[in-house]
C-alpha cells in the first residue's frame, strides 16, 4: 500500500483514499465509452469519476498537439453528466493553450467524453501530467515531449565519498546536433572511465569516451563495412565493471529489424572496434539495450538478444519465445564479481515477465497490472501504472513494509529513475534506490537496503520556488533533473549517506534532454559518475 510518510518540506504523496474525491486514476481504454450504457433522460446520479483515455500524446518540443489528442471520459455514477457541463483542464509548466493560459473551461460532450483544447509543447524532453477537474475529482492524462536537436555538454563528476560534496563540472562536446544518446562508466581515471554515443539529427552515431579511441573533442561517427551508419532511431552503451577490463560496447537500431548494429572495442584508445550488422531481428523496433555480454531488441514480433560480438561482421540474434507483443524492456548486467545479468518485459496483457541468469521467461502472478513504465536491476524492478501507482519488489527491500514481493510505495507520480547493486563486502548486501517525478512536478529521491536500518525511504529534494521538473536520471550517487524551463540540476550521494542539495549546472544554457551515470565499486569509499546534457535551441517561436 502507499505510504504517506511525510518526506522532506511536509508534503506528502496521495493515498488511495483521494480516488473518490482527489486524483482519480483509472486504466482506460478507447472502448470505454462505445461499450457505456446511453445517456439517461433525466440526470444520473451518484459519485463524480473522471479518467484520461489512451494513448497519452506525444510531440516534438515546440509543436502543436492537435484539439481531441487527449481526450477523458467523465461519469456520474453508472452514467454520463448532461452534455453541455463543463469541467476545467489545467496544463502543467512546458504547455500552453493557443492564447498562451494553461486553464480552460470544457464542455462535456455525448458519453462522458471530453477533448481537451488544441495546445503547445514548449517544455523540455520529459512527461507533462494534464489534469480535468470534475466535480471535485482530478484525473491526468501524461503525455511526452521530446526534443530537438542540439549542442552536447558532457558533465564529469570528482570522485568522493558519502562523507564529502562532489564537483561536478562541465565541458564541451563537439556535436551540434544531438536529438537521444546514451552514457555509461566505471572507476578508471577520475570519473572519466566513461563512454557514450549520441544519435544525431541526421540520424549517424557519433561517439567518445576513455574506451572507444575518441575523444569529445573529435568524437567517432560509427561506421559499418566502410560507410556511416544512417537512420538510426535507438541507441545503448556499456562499459565493463571489472577489474583489468577496458571493454566497451552498445548497440544502435533504425525503425525495422533490418537495422540493428552492434560494436565492441576491447581496449583504452587501442584495440580493433568491430561494429557488426545483426542479422535475425523481424518487425518495427520499439526498444535497444545493450550490457556487458549481451544485447537486445523489442520489435512488433518479439525480444531478440544475442551475445555480444567481439570479432567478424555479423551476429545473428534470437527471438525469445512468448514475447510478442511486448511494450516494455528492461535490461541489467554486471561482471565486477562474476558474471550475471537478467532483465524483464511488460507482457501484452499488462503482466510482467522476468529473466535472470538465462534466458528463460517467467511471468510474475503477483505484479501490478497497466504497467507503462518498468525497470529492472540487479536488486530490484519497479513498475509505474498507468495509474501513476510506483510498485517495487526485489531482495533490497527485504527488511522494507511490504517485504521483497511487489508492493505499493507511492501514488501520483508520472516518471521515475531507478538503479539497484550487490555489493559483497559485509557479508552481502543488496542496495537500490532513484527519484520519481510527481503529478506536480516535484522530485522525491528514493532508496532501501537489505539491512534492518534502512527500509525504503523518501526524500523530497529542494529546488527554486519557481522550477518545475519534467524529467529525472538517477544512478548510484549521482543524479540530473531537468526542468521544464530547460535548467539542469544535479547532486550526488544518495537517500542514506552524503544526500547533497540539487545544483544548477547550465546557467544560461537551457537544455531540452539529458542522461546520467554513476558507479560505486563494491568495497570501494569513492563515488564515480558523469553524464550529458543537449542544449536547446532556445525558446520556441
Amino acid at each position: 500500500m502507499t505510504h504517506g510518510t511525510p518526506v522532506s518540506g511536509g508534503r506528502r504523496t496521495p493515498t488511495r483514499r483521494t480516488v473518490v474525491r482527489g486524483i482519480a486514476w483509472a486504466t482506460p481504454t478507447l472502448t470505454v465509452a462505445a461499450a457505456a450504457p446511453a445517456l439517461a433522460a433525466s440526470p444520473p446520479s451518484g459519485e463524480p469519476t473522471i479518467e484520461g483515455v489512451e494513448p497519452p500524446f506525444a510531440a516534438l518540443r515546440c509543436a502543436s498537439v492537435t484539439a481531441g489528442t487527449v481526450t477523458f471520459i467523465a461519469r456520474v455514477g453508472d452514467g454520463y453528466p448532461e452534455v453541455g457541463t463543463h469541467l476545467v483542464v489545467t496544463l502543467p509548466d512546458g504547455l500552453a493553450f493557443a492564447d498562451g493560459s494553461q486553464e480552460a473551461t470544457v464542455e462535456i460532450g455525448e458519453n462522458g467524453l471530453v477533448s481537451v483544447p488544441s495546445f503547445r509543447a514548449l517544455g523540455t524532453a520529459g512527461d507533462y501530467a494534464i489534469a480535468a477537474t470534475f466535480e471535485g475529482v482530478t484525473a491526468y492524462s501524461i503525455g511526452t515531449i521530446t526534443p530537438q536537436p542540439g549542442a552536447i555538454i558532457q558533465l564529469t563528476r570528482t570522485p568522493s565519498n558519502n562523507a564529502s560534496t562532489p564537483t561536478i563540472t562541465t565541458s564541451s562536446v563537439s556535436i551540434t546536433n544531438g536529438v537521444k544518446g546514451s552514457i555509461s562508466g566505471d572507476d578508471s581515471s577520475a570519473s572519466s572511465g566513461f563512454n557514450a554515443a549520441v544519435i544525431t539529427a541526421d540520424g549517424t552515431v557519433r561517439y567518445w569516451g576513455r574506451n572507444v579511441g575518441a575523444a569529445a573533442g573529435s568524437p567517432g561517427t560509427l561506421q559499418y563495412g566502410g560507410s556511416n551508419v544512417t537512420g538510426m532511431q535507438h541507441v545503448d552503451t556499456w562499459t565493463s565493471v571489472a577489474s583489468s577490463n577496458d571493454s566497451t560496447g552498445g548497440v544502435v537500431a533504425g525503425s525495422s529489424g533490418g537495422s540493428v548494429y552492434q560494436w565492441y572495442r576491447s581496449g583504452t584508445g587501442a584495440g580493433t572496434q568491430t561494429v557488426v550488422k545483426v542479422n535475425g531481428i523481424s518487425g518495427t523496433v520499439l526498444a535497444a539495450e545493450s550490457n556487458d555480454g549481451f544485447s537486445y531488441v523489442l520489435t512488433t514480433s518479439g525480444l531478440h538478444y544475442w551475445q555480444n560480438a567481439t570479432t567478424g561482421d555479423s551476429v545473428s540474434a534470437t527471438l525469445m519465445s512468448g514475447t510478442a507483443g511486448a511494450m516494455q524492456l528492461s535490461t541489467w548486467s554486471t561482471r565486477e564479481n562474476q558474471f550475471t545479468h537478467g532483465g524483464g518485459l511488460v507482457m501484452p496483457d499488462g503482466t510482467i515477465g522476468t529473466w535472470r541468469d538465462n534466458h528463460g521467461l517467467k511471468k510474475s502472478a503477483s505484479a501490478p497490472q497497466s504497467v507503462q513504465s518498468l525497470i529492472v536491476t540487479q536488486t530490484a524492478s519497479y513498475a509505474l501504472t498507468a495509474g501513476g501507482v510506483l510498485y517495487s519488489e526485489g531482495s533490497a527491500f527485504s527488511t522494507s513494509p511490504g517485504g521483497s514481493g511487489w508492493t505499493e510505495r507511492e501514488s501520483g507520480v508520472s516518471s521515475f529513475s531507478a538503479w539497484g547493486v550487490y555489493q559483497t563486502a559485509g557479508g552481502g548486501t543488496h542496495y537500490t534506490g532513484g527519484a520519481f517525478v510527481s503529478v506536480d512536478g516535484v522530485v522525491v529521491a528514493f532508496g532501501a537496503i537489505s539491512n534492518a536500518s534502512r527500509a525504503w525511504t523518501t526524500t523530497e529534494k529542494t529546488f527554486p520556488a519557481d522550477v518545475s521538473t519534467s524529467k529525472v536520471f538517477g544512478s548510484d550517487g549521482m543524479y540530473l533533473s531537468l526542468a521544464t524551463n530547460g535548467d539542469v540540476y544535479a547532486w550526488a550521494g544518495n537517500v542514506f549517506a552524503g544526500d547533497m542539495a540539487p545544483q544548477l549546472k547550465n546557467p544560461g544554457q537551457p537544455a531540452s534532454d539529458l542522461e546520467v551515470w554513476g558507479y560505486h565499486r563494491t568495497g570501494a569509499g569513492d563515488f564515480y559518475g558523469g553524464g550529458y546534457i543537449i542544449s536547446s535551441p532556445g525558446a520556441c517561436a
